[in-house]
């Protein structure tokens, strides 16, 4: 399983971008995002993954969906819960 998030605005939908990452939950089913910029984003966990296919704006497009909305404000850390099914 792998969780991503990425930003609401598709024109930062681009491979290496800042606002975009990816990471693997830990044994307890949590993790984290760190040095993300203020804005507001998507978050989505997904059990069968490419590495690097969550890069491209195609397989984004197709989380839409299925992502929660999460908005990062300056200096205040954000916590969502998410379920995959």
């Amino acid at each position: 399983m792998a969780a991503f998030i990425f930003p609401d605005d598709q024109r930062y939908w681009v491979p290496f971008a800042r606002r975009m990452r990816s990471t693997r939950p830990a044994t307890d089913g949590k993790c984290s995002f760190v040095g993300l910029p203020p804005g507001d984003y998507r978050i989505a966990a997904v059990t069968d993954v490419e590495s690097g296919e969550w890069m491209d704006s195609e397989f984004l497009r197709q989380l839409l969906p299925a992502s929660l909305s999460v908005r990062l404000l300056a200096g205040q850390p954000a916590q969502q819960d998410i379920r995959v099914r």
